[in-house]
């Protein structure tokens, strides 16, 4: 079921190092990343998709944010960087 809006969807997520990070080169479109996948929803048009991300993974950030031009031209990605000194603390996160 294709869902057609005129509002604005705007998510946050946060870059996952691990499962958006599972291969590079076109091996990586064989790869289910999970940032990607969040904007290939048909129910679900997101508009803009705020991307956060600590900047030792600028590269893939940026790599995401290329290939979501390419899925998704419709949704814009903005790359907002952020550090935590222990992304595993929730209470920092």
């Amino acid at each position: 079921m294709k869902m057609t809006h005129t509002k604005p969807c705007v998510a946050i997520g946060l870059l996952g190092t691990t499962l958006d990070n599972k291969s590079q080169g076109p091996k990586r479109w064989n790869a289910w990343r999970p940032t990607l996948a969040l904007c290939q929803h048909e129910a679900l048009l997101i508009t803009r998709l705020e991307l956060l991300y600590q900047p030792a993974f600028t590269r893939l950030a940026t790599t995401l944010q290329q290939d979501l031009a390419t899925i998704s031209p419709e949704t814009t990605m903005q790359l907002i960087p952020i550090r935590f000194d222990d992304p595993w603390d929730f209470e920092e996160v």
